[in-house]
Order: structure tokens, then C-alpha cells, then sequence
């Protein structure tokens, strides 16, 4: 992944400003956290550069790319969420594919690393 660059990022939710004009860079390979106490931002700031919210102004870079308009699925990145995010209606399967396949890879490559992760993470008798 290329170098992360967070440039003037403010983020309101009508009045309520939940982001104000944050100056981030997070070299390539760097590891970070971000760290504050509740309503800081943290979470309104991840799910920028995620894809989740589109910021009400100012630039992500992943490297040079500016991100504006860039779907979550075609960004790359992936976080742990606080709480659990899985698809309650969906099967495990379908919980784990579910990345792979919004990216639009081939079915033989979703079974490929489902079965991959299920191993990993001790599910495949889930499965």
C-alpha cells in the first residue's frame, strides 16, 4: 500500500462539525493508532479513509491518488471495527466472501481464500 496523506480533512454532519481540519501522514509500512476519547473523531476519520463517509472537504492521497470519488471496495483498505460487523443475514461463508466478491474476484479466488481465512480463524466446520 502506498503512503497514507490526510490534507485539511474536515467531516459535519449538518451543523455538528465531527472533523475539524485534520493534517495526518502515515508513511508506507508505517504502523499508527489513533487514539482520543469518545467522539474525537477516530471512527468519522477511518471510515474516510475507508470509503465509508466522503469527507465535506479537504484531500485523502493514498500516495499521489486523491480518493475523492474512489468506492470503499476499490480502496484496498480494511480496519477491525469496535463492535462486531458482520452481515447478520448472511452465512459465514457469504460473511467472509463478501470483500473478494465486492471487488469482483473470480469465484475460484473467493472459495480459494474463504477457505484460506475459515482454517485461519478455526470456522471451517462453520462453513
Amino acid at each position: 500500500m502506498s503512503a497514507i496523506h490526510l490534507q485539511n480533512l474536515v467531516k459535519k454532519f449538518g451543523d455538528f462539525t465531527a472533523l475539524k481540519t485534520m493534517d495526518l501522514a502515515i508513511a508506507d509500512g508505517e504502523f499508527m493508532a489513533l487514539l482520543g476519547p469518545s467522539g474525537c473523531g477516530k471512527s468519522t476519520t477511518m471510515n474516510m479513509i475507508a470509503g465509508m463517509e466522503e469527507p465535506t472537504s479537504g484531500k485523502i492521497l493514498f500516495g499521489e491518488r486523491d480518493m475523492a470519488g474512489v468506492p470503499m471496495g476499490r480502496r484496498g483498505v480494511g480496519f477491525v471495527f469496535q463492535n462486531y460487523a458482520i452481515f447478520t443475514h448472511m452465512s459465514v461463508r457469504q460473511n467472509l466472501a463478501y470483500g473478494p466478491r465486492m471487488r469482483g474476484a473470480p469465484k475460484a479466488e473467493i472459495d480459494r481464500r474463504v477457505g484460506a481465512i475459515a482454517e485461519m480463524l478455526q470456522l471451517a466446520p462453520l462453513l
